[in-house]
């Protein structure tokens, strides 16, 4: 996100930058709340979530 700033490129990553914070908080609660195998599956789910949101914003960035 700092590089799209940095590059002017901010339109890129703002559409998404509050799905990634929420899935970010999601996945901390998570992990704060339980181990249970259905909370580690749902935390990883907010893992995947914020992952592939990062890939997402590298590669439109990386196109431009």
């Amino acid at each position: 996100m700092l590089l799209a700033v940095v590059a002017g490129r901010s339109q890129v990553t703002d559409p998404l930058a509050y799905v990634l914070l929420a899935a970010r908080i999601v996945q901390s609660v998570i992990h704060l709340v339980s181990t249970a195998p259905a909370a580690v599956t749902a935390r990883f789910t907010a893992f995947a979530v914020q992952m592939g949101i990062a890939i997402y914003w590298a590669a439109k960035l990386h196109a431009a």
